[in-house]
């Protein structure tokens, strides 16, 4: 299996964002096949070579990315409540 790592535009609770995570396939073709189906935002497929080491094996998960999102609309909200009008 090769990995990959895909890009997607999700629209969720979240709202609108782009999302990177990781995906396995047994070539990019398939690999593209598969994930156009699942995620038809799909806008960039790339083929990962070498060993990936563990902090970016959950970096790129659903999980994660949808953590930082969370936290980038907090910091958001943070900033919005202290600025002045």
């Amino acid at each position: 299996m090769q990995t990959f790592l895909i890009s997607f535009v999700e629209d969720n609770e979240l709202g609108i964002y782009n999302k990177d995570i990781f995906v396995e396939g047994t070539d990019i073709s398939v690999c593209f096949q598969e994930s156009i189906k699942k995620y038809p935002t799909l806008y960039g497929i790339r083929e990962i070579f070498g060993e990936i080491e563990e902090r970016w094996k959950s970096y790129y998960t659903h999980e994660t990315q949808d953590q930082l999102r969370r936290s980038e609309l907090g910091h958001i909200e943070q900033i919005r409540a202290t600025s002045p009008e």
